[in-house]
């Protein structure tokens, strides 16, 4: 199991940091304007960010976890009130 979770990590950083090292060929092969080439280069990062949210969102209602704290809300400030304990 741990062989397989350290090919899957190492398997994502390949993907993940090695990508933004063909930018040039990309430009130069298919003609991508340097924003084009980014929004490329960026999209798996996109797409492990939102799996990622995806499964705390799974996990934390398989726990029981109803709803956030106040202070976690949208409309709530940016910081926990001073005093208050983070989860």
């Amino acid at each position: 199991m741990l062989a397989l979770g350290m090919g899957a990590q190492a398997a994502s950083c390949v993907f993940l940091y090695g990508l933004p090292y063909l930018v040039p060929d990309l430009r130069h092969q298919f003609g991508l304007s340097l924003t084009a080439a980014s929004t490329l280069v960026a999209a798996p990062l996109i797409g492990v960010i939102v799996a990622l949210v995806a499964w705390g969102a799974l996990a934390g209602t398989a726990s029981g976890w109803s709803s956030p704290p106040g202070w976690l809300s949208p409309a709530a400030p940016s910081s926990p009130p001073a005093g208050s304990p983070v989860p």
